[in-house]
């Protein structure tokens, strides 16, 4: 191997801190999106900041993915969760619920269709 082809100790030691930021980012951006649905439970932010908290979210999982499966097993679960919570927003719209709009089901709806051919994409690569 030419020096060209070996990393320096300097840049592994950056490589690491860049794994190590890109975990606490994710970490971070888990509990925002639990706070932010909370928030949307309480009636106190929008359906789109919850759909944006997602997408940061799963940005920054896949990031730290360590191969096309664990990318998979991301996605499969991001798709349960938007699942989860456009059936709660289904609820909320038969019972004419604050925060169960129709302009909320579908763009949750859109949401998760979005991720499920991210999905399908991903096995697709594999």
């Amino acid at each position: 191997a030419t020096a060209a082809d070996t990393k320096s100790n300097e840049e592994v030691a950056r490589d690491k801190q860049i794994v190590k930021l890109q975990i606490e980012r994710r970490d971070t951006l888990r509990q925002m999106l639990k706070a932010t649905k909370a928030s949307y439970e309480a009636g106190t932010t929008t359906v789109q900041a919850v759909l944006s908290a997602y997408q940061v979210e799963l940005d920054a999982e896949l990031a730290v993915a360590d191969d096309n499966a664990h990318r998979v097993r991301i996605l499969e679960e991001q798709v349960n969760s938007l699942v989860a919570f456009e059936d709660r927003i289904v609820n909320l719209h038969r019972q004419r619920a604050h925060g169960g709009g129709i302009e909320a089901l579908l763009a949750t709806h859109a949401a998760r269709l979005q991720v499920e051919i991210m999905l399908l994409q991903q096995k697709n690569a594999s």
